[in-house]
């Protein structure tokens, strides 16, 4: 085939023969089918060598041949023109389509359809009908039968038709994008999740799969985005873990993303629990704190107030962990991590009580099992604003030199005491008249499960826990009201990231009162 002419009528006369056809047939149907047949028999006879002086002349030529057996075998026009010697016919001269000819409108539906047809049928109609392939040569090279080629061009067609009759829209997500937040846990061994989903055409791909199966497809017509550029993206979220396949062809979200409806149900719910039980808990917080300072546990400099925030936060965190209604395996990813992740919407959610969203940091040394941990505000605290530590957490490099001066050692190197010079700089570490002290609940791995012990066995914890297994109780039935089939078995797991208690306890604690300090860090030092 000559490659130049073959690559001249694509690029110049493909769209400008369509209308050639739309104009003769008034209907975009006929026109498309019209369209193909001439395109075929240029084609073929390109590929069979024909000798052409006037290219252009010699193309209408055909194109007004092929409409003259259309128009005779109306009933018959998908039959081969194979009875006519292009070699012996008279031109008439060149002749273009003039461009008031030309129909943006259906030439946008053209392209359309053409964008959003699915790969397997793209595939077979670029390689047939733009790059001239034989159907035997596309079988060979595609493995797929011959007999399969050739009806699914046919079905290929018939779609084209189809779609460009059809009065189809892009979906809302084409224009207004949700926007959805994230939470996850566990181990992010290769960055996962986060790397894939920060922008906002995975996130939008996510919230419509989610609890709706999808097909490519589907998804490009509601994200606005053409099917090649779309199979390339379910493809990554589907090798990220965050879609799964359902069925042949269908994808749907592989994790819970929590509806504005579904959220507020549950931030309501733990409004209520914080309301009524935030002062049993203020009260057991300020008991364990006179059992600590009982029991010689350190608080650097920590106030009274500061230390009853610290048992506060760490009594609902027991609370949370404690009370799971049900209980959910750790997660095991193909890329070697154990994270989790669920999604929020965040259009239309409200929540009754003012929040602050304190987080647990932990660092942890996995030989020496010394351990950092405690409760962190982020950048959008707009009480707890005050920084008692430059950094979250120290490096996990130092904490063996912590342990040391934890014990009460003093016997350290030049280069110790320099690292403790800019742990003191940092207020991970202070000198008083008591000497040098870790600037935290500092304690021991017994002692911290004494005093673990200690809370559980009170009454107050007791009755604090009911009420908590009710309100996780009522937030697993919430969650469950809203996730899929597909994620039962992650069910557990959904609704304790939708537990929200603790941010709203904390600023309930300040606005009535008990706790009217600012820090946003409250941490323990175990060894």
């Amino acid at each position: 085939m000559s490659e130049t002419r073959a690559e001249l009528f694509v690029s110049e006369y493909l769209e400008k023969i369509f209308y050639f056809c739309l104009k003769k047939t008034s209907d975009p149907h006929q026109a498309e089918e019209l369209s193909q047949d001439i395109s075929l028999n240029v084609l073929t006879e390109l590929n069979n060598g024909t000798v052409i002086e006037n290219f252009p002349a010699w193309v209408w030529r055909i194109a007004r041949i092929r409409y003259s057996v259309w128009a005779d075998r109306k009933h018959r026009r998908n039959e081969t023109f194979v009875n006519t010697d292009i070699s012996e016919l008279e031109f008439a001269g060149d002749q273009d389509v003039s461009e008031d000819v030309i129909k943006k409108e259906q030439l946008s539906l053209l392209r359309r359809e053409l964008a959003f047809i699915s790969a397997d049928y793209r595939v077979l109609l670029v390689a047939y009908y733009i790059d001239g392939v034989r159907i035997k040569k596309i079988s060979e090279k595609t493995g797929i039968p011959e007999g399969t080629v050739m009806r699914r061009l046919h079905d290929a067609r018939n779609k084209l038709k189809e779609g460009m009759n059809m009065a189809r829209e892009f979906g809302k997500r084409s224009y207004d994008p949700e926007d959805i937040s994230f939470i996850g846990s566990g181990n992010h061994t290769s960055g996962l999740p986060d790397k894939v989903i920060h922008r906002k055409i995975p996130k939008n791909i996510l919230c419509e799969a989610h609890n709706n199966p999808s097909t490519v497809d589907d998804l490009a017509m509601e994200l606005g985005i053409a099917a090649p550029y779309m199979e390339e993206e379910v493809e990554i979220l589907y090798n990220a873990e965050l879609l799964k396949k359902v069925g042949k062809d269908k994808y749907i979200t592989s994790f819970f993303i929590t509806p504005a409806e579904g959220r507020n149900e549950c931030l309501e719910l733990c409004c209520r629990f914080a309301e009524e039980n935030y002062e049993k808990l203020w009260k057991l917080a300020g008991i364990v704190a006179e059992k600590s300072k009982e029991k010689c546990v350190t608080f650097g400099n920590y106030s009274d107030k500061d230390i009853k925030m610290f048992f506060a936060l760490k009594i609902e965190k027991i609370l949370e962990d404690g009370t799971k209604y049900c209980k959910y395996k750790e997660f095991k990813r193909g890329d070697g991590g154990t994270w989790g992740v669920i999604g929020f919407e965040q259009k239309g959610v409200v929540c009754r009580l003012n929040g602050e969203w304190f987080n647990n940091n932990l660092s942890l040394t996995n030989d020496l099992k010394i351990i950092w941990d405690g409760f962190q505000t982020n950048s959008s605290a707009t009480v707890f604003t005050k920084a008692r530590y430059a950094y979250d957490c120290p490096a996990s490099d130092n904490l063996p030199l912590l342990k040391r001066i934890a014990e009460g050692k003093d016997d350290f190197s030049d280069t110790e005491n320099g690292i403790i010079d800019r742990l003191i700089k940092h207020k991970v570490c202070i000198r008083d008249g008591g000497g040098l002290k870790v600037n935290a609940v500092t304690y021991t791995q017994a002692l911290c499960d004494e005093i673990v012990g200690f809370i559980k066995d009170t009454e107050q914890y007791k009755t604090l826990q009911q009420n908590a297994a009710m309100l996780d109780k009522s937030i697993y039935d919430t969650v469950k009201k809203y996730a899929n089939p597909y994620i039962e078995e992650d069910l557990g797991y959904c609704g304790y990231m939708n537990m929200r208690v603790r941010e709203i306890l904390a600023r309930l604690l300040y606005d009535k009162g008990c706790y009217q300090g600012h820090y946003g860090q409250f941490c323990e030092f175990i060894y």
